[in-house]
């Protein structure tokens, strides 16, 4: 039987994902509790759109599927997107129960369902039911701030036998030090960011995304909500939410990662006009130099990719970027790039399947 997940649930699904998702053991503390906040205490919790479970004739449950709603505008028209995140099914009894809950959800009232960096499997689920790959935003761009620490760090991670972990270290460091004077000289006339709060964030963000016939609406309950949540993934580092300004104190765009000092820093969503994303791309590079960043890496969106453009990156598949759309014209929107859909509507950057230090 499908139906609505209850708080009373909360146990059970974070058992079931800790078997199947998290490796076993009982799950930590925290985990129930953050499947509430993520599911059932969501500001924008939408009873015609709740998160679903797979029940057995026992009692027990064998799928899970959490929901997340959001509030976009098409063309001034108000729009409802369902992400589906955390898919779980108990392998024991079978993927039947998954595929009923992925039929489920996409059968759902939503305008829009989306889902980031989906497996193989969910692609397939996806797929047969009528959905559509994202294609450029399956893959993901890493750009390499510190060439010196970032490589050594993975010889390390591949060779561990390689003396870059001993006396390496000290040649490491020299480099990098070096590097570090060059690209801080290089940024010197980089453009500047400032922290960035919650009615700001909702005062922006129509003005930056205006151009585009799709686009997130926030209010600040959401706004606020989002941030408190985006901290909790703090195994992924610090969190930068921050607004550019051009050379007329005007906002230029906003950027939202998380810094990982020695490590790749993972951009969660960059905005901002087409004519000024590049300087937005500009500010986000010296802030994660100046936080130690070895290396950042973010999603190949269509803005993102053309404001790239003559820097020097890498790029990698990192799983299926999919959507499903009752409107033909809002399919065609999202695929052909005129929407603004970054990876704070989707399910990326969500912690549960994180270990907390």
């Amino acid at each position: 039987m499908i139906r609505a997940l209850t708080e009373h649930d909360l146990s059970a699904v974070a058992d079931l994902y800790q078997r199947i998702v998290r490796g076993g053991g009982p799950p930590p503390e925290w985990l129930a509790p953050y499947f509430r906040q993520t599911v059932l205490d969501h500001p924008w919790y939408d009873s015609d759109l709740p998160s679903l479970v797979h029940e057995e004739s026992d009692g027990s449950l064998s799928a899970f599927i959490g929901v997340h709603v959001r509030r976009l505008q098409f063309e001034g028209r108000p729009i409802r997107l369902a992400c589906s995140g955390q898919l779980v099914a108990d392998p024991v009894v079978g993927g039947a129960s998954g595929l009923m809950l992925m039929r489920a959800f996409l059968s759902g009232p939503q305008d829009i369902s989306i889902t980031d960096g989906a497996t193989p499997a969910a692609r397939a689920m996806w797929t047969r039911l009528g959905g559509k790959v994202r294609e450029l935003e399956s893959i993901s761009w890493v750009a390499i701030l510190r060439p010196v620490r970032a490589g050594a760090g993975l010889l390390a991670s591949r060779a561990p036998l390689i003396p870059v972990r001993s006396g390496g270290g000290r040649l490491v460091r020299a480099l990098d030090t070096r590097w570090r004077h060059l690209i801080q000289r290089s940024a010197a006339g980089a453009p500047r960011s400032t922290p960035l709060d919650t009615e700001t964030l909702v005062s922006v963000l129509p003005t930056l995304t205006s151009e585009r016939r799709l686009a997130p609406t926030y209010d600040e309950r959401f706004a606020r909500w989002l941030l408190w949540t985006l901290e909790q993934s703090v195994a992924r580092g610090e969190l930068r939410v921050r607004l550019v300004s051009n050379r007329k104190a005007r906002p230029a765009g906003l950027f939202v990662y998380y810094r990982l000092a020695g490590g790749c820093s993972q951009v969660i969503s960059l905005i901002g006009r087409p004519d000024s994303l590049g300087t937005v791309i500009g500010a986000l590079f010296a802030d994660a130099l100046q936080g130690g960043a070895s290396s950042i890496a973010g999603r190949l969106e269509p803005q993102v990719a053309d404001a790239l453009a003559g820097r020097r990156f890498v790029l990698r598949h990192t799983g299926e970027a999919l959507v499903h759309a009752r409107d033909a014209e809002l399919g065609r929107s999202i695929l052909a790039g005129d929407a603004w859909l970054t990876r704070l509507e989707g399910e990326y950057w969500m912690a549960h399947h994180l270990e907390r230090p």
